[in-house]
């Protein structure tokens, strides 16, 4: 299960940063975007202590299932500014989604591939990514809400990942993620 968790955050990743393509359909919706709503779904967190923000079900996108004996929740958001693109994907999986309560924290997966991981990758948009992390060293993702009403989850997150490539260590802390749908 650890290669299958491996690949989701894998795609997700892809999926999330190259859908933009040259960025300029998606940088619209930025306008658009209401700072002081709190019901807003957004991602911002610290990577390597410069801002991460992405807001707006443009920005930030959730797969969840329900099946083969386990949960999974991939969230994938996307920071674009100047032409580049930043994404960070996260991913938890559980035994089944009622096992994902407030203040439960998903931490390393175990080798049954229960737990969380994440990824990072950042580059010019519709460009190879520069940097794509590899191995995550260290992660906490802490759910601090789930609204069953309008099958939304927040939490809070935060991990260290290595680009092996590039052998870039990037730390993201303080990690919020807000009102993501559960679809």
């Amino acid at each position: 299960m650890k290669i299958v968790l491996q690949f989701f955050v894998g795609l997700l990743i892809i999926s999330v940063l190259f859908a933009c393509g040259d960025g300029s359909d998606v940088l619209d919706d930025i306008d658009d975007i209401d700072e002081n709503d709190s019901e807003e779904v957004f991602v911002t967190a610290k990577v390597n202590g410069v801002e991460f923000s992405a807001r707006g079900e443009t920005f930030v996108n959730a797969s969840s299932a329900n099946n083969s004996g386990f949960f999974s929740l991939g969230i994938g958001a996307v920071d674009v500014d100047q032409g580049r693109a930043k994404a960070i994907a996260l991913a938890i999986v559980a035994i089944d989604r009622t096992e994902v309560q407030v203040d439960d924290t998903f931490t390393e997966t175990d080798e049954a591939g229960f737990g969380a991981t994440a990824g990072y990758e950042e580059g010019a948009i519709g460009e190879e990514a520069e940097i794509e992390t590899d191995e995550i060293q260290a992660i906490a993702i802490k759910i601090t809400a789930v609204d069953q009403e309008n099958e939304t989850i927040s939490g809070e997150f935060s991990f260290t990942a290595i680009d092996e490539d590039t052998n870039t260590t990037i730390t993201v802390t303080e990690g919020v993620f807000n009102k993501v749908p559960l679809d």
